[in-house]
């Protein structure tokens, strides 16, 4: 869920809006994301879920 909700939106703010959880919890999640996808960032974690076929392209 927190790795669509990346897709979705910007920030760890609004994720946690989005999630109905606290912005710790989301940092907590995506470091961990992160970490079993071996990358650093938002963005290349997304480039590799989708990749991997975690997540649908984007339109366009």
């Amino acid at each position: 869920m927190v790795l669509t909700a990346l897709a979705e939106h910007q920030g760890i703010r609004a994720i946690a809006d989005a999630l109905v959880v606290s912005p710790h919890t989301v940092k907590s999640q995506l470091q961990s994301i992160y970490r079993k996808l071996g990358v650093s960032s938002g963005q290349s974690a997304l480039t590799v879920a989708r990749e991997m076929g975690l997540l649908r392209q984007p339109p366009g």
